[in-house]
């Protein structure tokens, strides 16, 4: 494998992860924003007042996109594994005659 393919790698991997993860989080953002806004006009103190709101719009987006999420890191997975991967010829250690190896304790 050669450096540009395992920055390729690497770059398509963060971008898949981005990009699956963005809209939960997004969705999370606009859920705590709005519980944010609510709490402050009616002023509520309570910290729960605004994790539940947002933990639930999460949990609601992640189960809305979880077949979409999973099929793009299922291509994703599919894609890279059919790839041969082009591993530089390593050489084998020869012993010498008469040389015992390390691990055989002589």
């Amino acid at each position: 494998m050669q450096p540009q393919d395992s920055i390729d790698l690497c770059r398509e991997a963060l971008t898949l992860a981005l990009t699956s993860v963005g809209p939960v989080l997004l969705a999370g953002l606009i859920a705590g924003i709005l519980a944010g806004l609510v709490q402050s006009l009616f002023q509520i103190h309570d910290q729960i007042a605004g994790f539940v709101p947002r933990v639930v719009v999460m949990v609601m987006t992640l189960m809305l996109l979880l077949p979409w999420m999973s099929a793009r890191v299922t291509d994703f997975g599919r894609e890279y594994f059919s790839r041969p991967m082009l591993l530089p010829q390593s050489r084998v250690y020869q012993p010498a005659e008469g040389e015992y190896p390390s691990w055989h304790g002589k």
